[in-house]
């Protein structure tokens, strides 16, 4: 099947500009509160920095730019969240079965990075990460934005724009959810997580075409992100540390039950929706 380079141009140039969009998001209360008070910059670096992280007022513009731009791509169809080939019959089951999908997957990365291995490739990080026991700070608007408004623009971008424009571009499914899925790893700048990243951009990518809807992919994701956002701190509350005892052996067994689990609720749900 010939690809439709012209579908293919239209898909990186709306990709390109949620690309950019994306990071004006992630800087706009800086971007404002910088014209505002420029004098914030006299100072140390490192101490602006946390100045605009500590930031209310930061943190609410933040969250109003990412919701504006939702909107604006949503408005002009650029994606979409309806529920396209789901039924409603079979839902609350479908959601009880992404549940488990996105634990399995948040288990797999833990403890995949978590194998002495990474500890030899990332040490630079893995000191970050061990150093880093402090509570977690930017209140609401960090939960909100992190865990909701984030979860939903980055879909709208890798499977609405990017995936979905790759499929219409004739490109085959089995090539366009690997590319999408590799591009949402690389775009998160962490290598550390390169892996798991791109596991779950190819689980959020396969849920979309096998569905037709962002909407499973963005349950899982919304689900990750807050798991992930919220264990440190219960942790740190009631153990009064970030870090677990695990050995080698255990998180390999963790990694072959969570696959297992992954591939059990993936043919699950491939079983439940109705055929394409």
């Amino acid at each position: 099947m010939m690809i439709d380079m012209k579908e293919l141009l239209k898909t990186v140039l709306r990709f390109a500009i949620w690309a950019m969009l994306f990071i004006v998001t992630m800087f706009a209360g800086m971007i404002v509160l910088s014209i505002i008070h420029p004098s914030v910059w006299q100072g140390s670096e490192q101490a602006a920095t946390e100045y605009f992280k500590d930031s209310v007022i930061s943190g609410w513009i933040n969250l109003a730019a990412t919701l504006l731009f939702i909107i604006l791509f949503l408005v002009l169809r650029w994606a979409s969240l309806s529920k396209g080939i789901l039924e409603r019959s079979f839902m609350w089951k479908l959601v009880g079965l992404l549940l488990v999908l996105t634990v399995a997957d948040i288990c797999f990365e833990v403890s995949l990075i978590d194998l002495p291995t990474y500890h030899n490739l990332f040490p630079e990080t893995w000191a970050e990460m061990e150093a880093d026991n402090s509570p977690d700070s930017g209140g609401i608007t960090k939960y909100l934005y992190a865990c909701l408004l984030i979860p939903i623009f980055e879909e709208i971008g890798f499977r609405g724009v990017l995936l979905g424009g790759l499929l219409r571009a004739k490109w085959h499914h089995w090539l366009a959810i690997p590319f999408s899925a590799i591009a949402f790893a690389a775009f998160h700048l962490m290598p550390i997580t390169f892996i798991g990243l791109t596991l779950g951009g190819l689980i959020y990518g396969w849920l979309f075409w096998r569905t037709k809807s962002l909407i499973p992919s963005t349950i899982c994701h919304i689900a990750n992100n807050t798991i992930a956002l919220c264990t440190g701190p219960v942790m740190m509350y009631i153990t009064g540390s970030r870090e677990t005892d695990t050995t080698p052996t255990t998180d390999v067994i963790v990694i072959v039950i969570a696959i297992a689990l992954m591939l059990s609720a993936l043919i699950l749900i491939n079983r439940m929706v109705p055929k394409r």
